[in-house]
């Protein structure tokens, strides 16, 4: 779950609990001012507070779909940070036909094989964590929701 206030802020957001959460095979459920988590697969936007509640349902609905789950995991990986420094260093690159930054993309690559592996580490970290805080968060609200139908 990514709830965020609506307003700016978040239409600007880009969070990076979307792909944590992905990466972890989990569907999102954001509020709709988070523009940059629209158009994945098992990402849902909620209009209203009700709506959040019925987008929660529908992805412990959807939770068992290996196919969906397999999108997931896939949108994840094409959007790690390795994926990302070999866009920016491909645009370096394109860039360097056009003028003469080679020494540039050098301290790039050198900057990336020195920070990579650290970053990679503490985001696993950070990654376990928030699959324990979101397993309990889904196991607190399955309790609420059984207590309700009772």
């Amino acid at each position: 779950m990514i709830p965020f206030k609506t307003g700016p802020i978040a239409k600007a957001t880009s969070p990076l609990k979307l792909f944590e959460y992905m990466s972890s095979g989990k569907q999102v459920v954001c509020t709709r001012d988070m523009i940059e988590c629209a158009g994945f697969a098992g990402v849902y936007l909620s209009k209203s507070k009700s709506d959040f509640c019925q987008k929660i349902k529908l992805a412990l609905a959807r939770q068992q779909s290996v196919g969906l789950l397999k999108l997931i995991k896939h949108q994840a990986q094409s959007n790690t940070w390795q994926k990302r420094a070999s866009q920016i260093s491909d645009k370096i690159q394109q860039i360097d036909k056009h003028q003469n930054i080679q020494a540039t993309i050098l301290r790039f690559r050198n900057f990336l094989a020195n920070n990579l592996p650290p970053l990679r580490q503490l985001i696993q970290e950070r990654d376990q964590l928030l699959l324990e805080k979101n397993n309990l968060k889904i196991e607190i609200f399955k309790r609420k929701l059984i207590l309700k139908q009772r």
